[in-house]
């Protein structure tokens, strides 16, 4: 302490000093109230403790031992931390935050996602034509003993039958061919696919017009696969594959198809509210030219 004393000015040495009188006299003011409230408890009687005396005899000796040190500078004491009151939790629980829901919405599993209605291109080829240029049956007038082949894509994989009806109201199998296909492949969708791969059709009506009935579908057609069974097929089992075909459109129910004709191809869409049982049956017509006289 006397070491500390020789090396602070005066001025800060009176100011030291002030502040250890001061706290002198508080802690005499402390052991004045605790020895008053000691003797009230010994005595049995409660009586207000005289405070007052000592607290003025200390400031009394706090005030001259001041006068004794001179003027002191000023002194800015450091305030006492604070703490404010704790407050009770609140009886109630706060609401969990609804933020946004971020990203697509929860979807169930892919096997019930409804899938897109069945459709079917389709785009005629004639012989001699370049194969890279198909166009619309819808676009073109047939003849005579023309001969052509099919351009069919699919958007899903399906078993084919084209069925051919004549002008004269015979019923015939053209795809699979009658005793030449034993079985149905699958076509693989979104690639088109040449029908009949490695033959011609041909226009066998010599006025009038023909139609192609198409029947696609998912799954194999029960009633189109005893045909192919059997090996029936041609004109003499006209009846059998007429009722075939009637069998085909009783399963496919109330589905409707829509065509659309562009340029260079046909679609057939299924459309309605069963358009998900994946069973199309329509008909492509091959117009044959109008006869004049």
């Amino acid at each position: 302490m006397n070491n500390l004393a020789f090396r602070l000015p005066f001025s800060g040495q009176r100011s030291v000093a002030a502040a250890f009188v001061m706290a002198l006299v508080l802690i005499l003011a402390s052991g004045a109230r605790r020895a008053s409230a000691v003797v009230a408890l010994e005595d049995g009687a409660p009586h207000k403790p005289s405070t007052e005396t000592a607290t003025a005899k200390a400031m009394d000796a706090a005030s001259t031992e001041a006068k004794a040190l001179g003027p002191a500078q000023s002194i800015v004491p450091v305030p006492s931390q604070s703490f404010a009151p704790m407050l009770a939790p609140p009886d109630w629980e706060p609401a969990p935050f609804a933020g946004p829901v971020m990203g697509p919405a929860e979807a169930g599993p892919a096997g019930d996602m409804p899938a897109a209605p069945l459709a079917l291109s389709y785009a005629v080829v004639f012989d001699g034509d370049a194969p890279t240029s198909p166009t619309a049956p819808e676009n073109v007038t047939f003849a005579p003993r023309q001969r052509y082949r099919l351009l069919v894509t699919p958007n899903r994989a399906v078993y084919l039958y084209l069925v051919k009806e004549d002008a004269e109201g015979r019923f015939s199998m053209l795809h699979p061919a009658p005793g030449i296909i034993s079985s149905v492949d699958r076509l693989a969708p979104g690639r088109p696919h040449v029908v009949p791969l490695n033959a011609w059709y041909q226009i066998t009506s010599e006025k009038g017009a023909e139609k192609i009935h198409i029947v696609a579908s998912a799954n194999r057609v029960e009633w189109m696969e005893a045909l192919v069974e059997k090996g029936v097929g041609g004109t003499g089992d006209s009846e059998a594959i007429q009722a075939a075909l009637k069998g085909a459109r009783d399963e496919a129910g109330a589905i409707r198809v829509e065509k659309r004709a562009s340029a260079d191809s046909s679609v057939l869409t299924a459309q309605g509210a069963l358009a998900d049982r994946a069973i199309l049956v329509g008909f492509i017509d091959l117009r044959f030219p109008v006869e004049t006289r």
